[in-house]
C-alpha cells in the first residue's frame, strides 16, 4: 500500500477489521513455538 492510498483510504481492509491489540498479539507471537500458544490467556 503506497502512503498516497493509506492518506486516501486509511489502514488496509484487512487491518479495518482487527484490533490493534490483535495485530500486537499476533506479532508478538511471530517467531515462537506454537506451544507458546498453548495455555497463554491472550490467545
Amino acid at each position: 500500500m503506497s502512503v498516497d492510498e493509506y492518506q486516501k483510504f486509511g489502514r488496509s481492509e484487512m487491518l479495518r477489521y482487527a484490533t490493534p491489540g490483535e495485530i500486537l498479539r499476533v506479532a508478538s507471537a511471530i517467531g515462537q513455538p506454537m506451544s507458546f500458544l498453548d495455555g497463554n490467556p491472550a490467545f
